[in-house]
């Protein structure tokens, strides 16, 4: 795939897209490589949770040890459009890595058991290991086993968030700017922005993550967003496999004893600011449920835009029919994004219904009160 954006003099896009996120980067990428003429527009990923994120991709998830719906199909289209980006720009984004999950208590230990019975749980879910032949693991006071968890993958988010920027920037695709609202005129057959230049689309698509509930046309939707802490730590010994005991451990590479330590879920609070009382709840956490000792090294603040039903927000105002929303992935974006991202740029090139591209979402936007 090698899309063109060239349009060094051009002030009418075909789309403009608002958000340089995983959401944004993913769009982007898609469209250029269908032909659209695109801008982005991003406020260098202020608040934003995919500058922060670790990047994990986990089929199991939950206290009954589900299979993430549609894992199959999500993984099959994300790694095809990961091995694309990687031939792209020459950097493997996508990496492979054993789980190993701490069973916590009777019940989740006869779910585990449950699983490995079930046919479609074969290649996910392996051996629960017993207290006997637990030395190999980093994981202590594993009374009720050790959970063995196949097709986990770290995504390198920020170094795919820089490959994507400066391929855009290259382009003349890219604006980093704050954007004012106010500066937006949604009119009935195009969009035009009043920043630094004058510019005009045909159509504009908000990938703003947790930004979007000051989003005068999208503030109504129903969001639930939640903050997120993670650490880069130095460990005392390197681990070689991601640990799951509730919060989790993710080595950065099989080659260093650094890794991420995460993640905090707080469903109020909205300041960005790191605090420290998080970080040694965090840190307290690693040293009660492994043998590891831990020294941060970074610790970095996110807001997720995570929804009340845990559904996208995939689709268009249902006053504004040049208005479009792309948001509401939450913690699982780097599994879904590369699918929603092909089905809404289809919409796009080949003028397919978005009702007929996710008919497992409300495509028409339920903004409760309407600008």
């Amino acid at each position: 795939m090698t899309g063109t954006n060239t349009h060094k003099t051009h002030s009418h896009f075909d789309v403009i897209i608002v958000g340089q996120g995983l959401a944004g980067s993913f769009l982007a990428w898609e469209m250029i490589n269908a032909g659209q003429q695109i801008l982005v527009i991003d406020n260098h990923h202020h608040g934003s949770s995919s500058k922060v994120a670790a990047g994990i991709i986990n089929p199991i998830t939950g206290h009954r040890i589900n299979l993430t719906s549609g894992f199959v199909e999500f993984l099959d289209i994300a790694k095809t459009t990961y091995q694309q980006l990687a031939q792209k720009f020459g950097q493997d984004f996508l990496k492979p890595i054993d789980q190993q999950r701490l069973i916590k208590n009777p019940g989740q230990q006869n779910y585990y058991l449950k699983r490995l019975e079930q046919e479609d749980y074969h290649p996910f879910v392996h051996t629960l290991t017993t207290q006997v032949d637990q030395k190999s693991s980093l994981l202590k006071n594993a009374e009720f086993g050790i959970g063995n968890i196949q097709q986990s993958y770290r995504v390198d988010t920020q170094a795919l968030l820089k490959s994507i920027g400066e391929w855009l920037t290259e382009q003349d695709a890219l604006w980093h700017e704050k954007l004012d609202y106010q500066d937006i005129q949604i009119n009935n057959d195009n969009v035009q922005i009043s920043a630094q230049k004058k510019v005009s689309a045909n159509k504009i698509i908000f990938c703003e993550g947790f930004q979007a509930i000051n989003n005068p046309w999208l503030k109504n939707l129903p969001f639930k967003c939640a903050k997120g802490d993670i650490l880069t730590v130095q460990l005392d010994q390197a681990s070689k496999t991601m640990l799951n005991w509730g919060h989790w451990l993710l080595p950065t590479s099989k080659e260093t004893q650094q890794a991420y330590l995460g993640s905090t879920y707080h469903w109020q609070d909205m300041n960005l600011e790191p605090d420290n009382t998080l970080a040694k709840e965090l840190i307290d956490s690693l040293e009660k449920h492994t043998t590891l000792k831990a020294t941060m090294v970074d610790h970095r603040t996110g807001i997720r835009p995570t929804t009340i039903n845990r559904k996208q927000l995939i689709g268009l105002h249902p006053q504004h029919k040049n208005l479009y929303c792309f948001n509401g992935f939450g913690s699982k974006g780097c599994l879904t994004i590369p699918h929603y991202a092909k089905l809404f740029t289809r919409h796009f090139s080949h003028q397919q219904a978005l009702s007929e591209l996710m008919p497992e979402i409300d495509t028409i936007l339920s903004v409760n009160s309407v600008s």
